[in-house]
């Protein structure tokens, strides 16, 4: 079974200034995961999975 790794980002922003924090955690994706499932497990967009993977 090919298992594969992504970085996820989970990045807050902070109400008073305009700072951005990131966390980046790496977590194994098995075979039967999706974008969207990873996403919500996470709590994150999929489009933030995208973007910090290189996705299209």
């Amino acid at each position: 079974m090919k298992k594969t790794v992504f970085s996820l980002a989970a990045v807050s922003t902070i109400m008073a200034a305009t700072t951005v924090t990131a966390s980046a955690e790496e977590i194994v994706v098995d075979k039967g995961d999706t974008l969207w499932g990873i996403a919500q497990d996470n709590g994150v967009s999929v489009d933030q999975i995208k973007q910090e993977n290189n996705l299209s």
